[in-house]
């Protein structure tokens, strides 16, 4: 059951990562997407060393790697 929830959070993790990219995406009406997708783009800014977690923000957090604004 433990990999299965791995595989299934995998699926939706990747399915959100590329959806990031596509401009009129449905969920684009929900503030939590919009607000995945601005951590997405803060993530790809310089050398990608920020906002490493897109969908669990807790890790980055607790490793000092969380940013929320642009650089």
């Amino acid at each position: 059951m433990v990999l299965l929830g791995f595989l299934a959070m995998g699926l939706i993790a990747n399915g959100l990562y590329i959806s990031f990219d596509i401009r009129g995406f449905e969920l684009e009406k929900y503030p939590w997407y919009l607000e995945l997708r601005a951590l997405h783009y803060i993530h790809h800014l310089g050398a990608t060393k920020s906002n490493l977690g897109m969908l669990n923000m807790g890790i980055d957090g607790l490793f000092v790697s969380l940013t929320w604004r642009i650089l």
